[in-house]
């Protein structure tokens, strides 16, 4: 079970970068708050941002790495089909960035039809402008790291992000007294420059990458794939796009509010769950669905109860902790407790379906392992749907406002779990899943409880977050030792499955 170690390998790095992403997000909040402004330059971070998790965390590597793996397995030639696949998806990159600078100020309508008439939409036209040729590199740093994913890679790849948050904090910094909500914008740029800098040597030391065009019936293949996975991953950020703009229509700062919780449920997600998909997905690639289906079935089972015990411990922590985690990390300089109070209902809600969606990313990638695009699609595109009904309701109906729009969110993650779970192409023992489950609930308790105690006693925010996260986690990791769960045994003796 190598994709224990690949997981553990990508996650320690995205450790690092997450934790350089709070120092961002700190940076920001301190300097700029949570005004129109900010909303502006996040609706058009939005954008690129969004074409990066869907290529870069998503699509362009469940598509890529099957048909590479399978490439090799025929002997035919890997290094022709990278070539063609990365200057093809160059030059349509090229185009989209034209396509989206020139029409900008329509896209930015549709994305805040609050802020049309205002004088903040001309700023949010002019953010796109300036910020969307990030994804150019956004996309070759996805590629890269598939290539390095293949030849066993995890590390460089998940630390990359960490140089775009270091541009974006010496950016904020040094440049927001001249050039003020345009600091983030030049942080973006040059730091996708400096991302792709860190990865052309590893890759170009195994591949000399070279321009080169075919249509043979491997590229139509990976780009016959690509669209519905691209859409399948898409319509969950299209869900975004669409809260977004339900968000500029509740109050000022809301889109600010939504961005700044969803980054606090990002280290999870993106420390864990990013990572476990990835691995999962390099480690069933090789595997022949109708030979190797009981060692399929044992790594699926495994990858899910790893996903419950990491998951079900980390949404507990934000929504016992969640205002104390954003008084400490967001509340000083133009982050005043407005800010704080519905920061913190916007985590609350998103925290609920944290579970749902890091449980999805190994389920989603013994989809693409066996070439079945069109399940996932239909499955997030099920659950947008939900989301924005569920948004409509709890926003304008029940009038919960930026909590309603994050808990919208949650229903969509569940609704698309569910129906993975029924058309899933393997079998896995739901059984043992659910006997981990209920091992997790039951240490998690005992967690809740640890942390209440301390709260008894500890006052102070800063001082609570330092003492009750390592608390927490070794009461909880101690109670499932004490439960038997022995997801926590494998995690603990990873080294060993590092060797198979």
């Amino acid at each position: 079970m190598k994709f224990i170690k690949h997981t553990l390998l990508f996650s320690s790095a995205t450790l690092i970068s997450r934790i350089l992403g709070y120092i961002r997000d700190l940076t920001v909040a301190y300097i700029f708050g949570a005004s129109i402004l900010t909303d502006a330059f996040f609706i058009a971070w939005r954008l690129p941002n969004t074409f990066r998790q869907v290529l870069g965390e998503g699509s362009l590597n469940a598509v890529f790495i099957p048909i590479y793996r399978r490439i090799e397995r025929e002997r035919k030639n890997p290094e022709r089909f990278m070539d063609s696949i990365f200057t093809e998806i160059s030059v349509i990159l090229f185009f989209l960035t034209a396509f989206f600078i020139l029409f900008a100020q329509y896209i930015t309508a549709i994305l805040a039809p609050g802020f049309v008439g205002e004088p903040v939409f001309e700023e949010a036209v002019k953010l796109v402008r300036f910020v969307f040729p990030y994804i150019i590199f956004a996309v070759w740093v996805a590629f890269f790291m598939a290539i390095l994913n293949i030849k066993g890679v995890f590390f460089l790849p998940a630390l990359s992000p960490a140089f775009l948050n270091l541009s974006f904090i010496i950016s904020a910094i040094f440049l927001s007294e001249d050039i003020g909500i345009y600091a983030l914008a030049v942080g973006a740029i040059v730091g996708g420059i400096i991302q792709v800098i860190v990865l052309i040597k590893p890759v170009f030391s195994r591949y000399k990458l070279k321009p080169h065009i075919s249509f043979d019936s491997d590229v139509r293949d990976f780009f016959k794939r690509l669209i519905p996975t691209t859409a399948s991953f898409g319509v969950t950020q299209v869900g975004f796009i669409i809260d977004t703009v339900i968000a500029s229509l509740v109050m000022s700062g809301a889109i600010s509010y939504l961005y700044y919780a969803n980054r606090l449920l990002q280290l999870p997600l993106g420390v864990f769950g990013v990572g476990l998909g990835n691995a999962v997905l390099v480690s069933l690639s090789k595997y022949d669905l109708e030979k190797d289906r009981e060692r399929i079935e044992k790594e699926i089972t495994v990858s899910v109860k790893l996903a419950v015990v990491v998951s079900l411990a980390a949404s507990m922590g934000l929504i016992v902790l969640s205002e104390d985690i954003v008084r400490v990390l967001f509340f000083r300089g133009e982050f005043d407790l407005e800010d704080l109070r519905y920061t913190s209902l916007a985590l609350v809600g998103l925290a609920i379906g944290l579970i749902a969606i890091i449980v999805q990313k190994p389920i989603k990638s013994v989809f693409f392992a066996v070439h079945d695009v069109k399940t996932p699609l239909i499955a997030t595109l099920a659950g947008v749907i939900s989301g924005i009904v569920s948004a409509l309701v709890f926003v304008f109906v029940l009038n919960l406002g930026v909590f309603g729009l994050a808990l919208a969110t949650t229903v969509n993650y569940y609704v698309t779990l569910f129906y993975l779970y029924f058309f899933l192409p393997v079998g896995f023992s739901v059984q043992e899943v659910m006997k981990t489950f209920l091992k997790s609930f039951i240490a998690n308790l005992f967690m809740i409880l640890s942390i209440f105690g301390l709260k008894l006693y500890i006052k102070s925010s800063l001082l609570l977050i330092v003492l009750s996260i390592p608390l927490g986690a070794v009461v909880y990791l101690f109670s499932l030792l004490i439960l038997k769960e022995d997801s926590i045994k494998l995690l603990l003796s990873f080294k060993r499955f590092s060797k198979e």
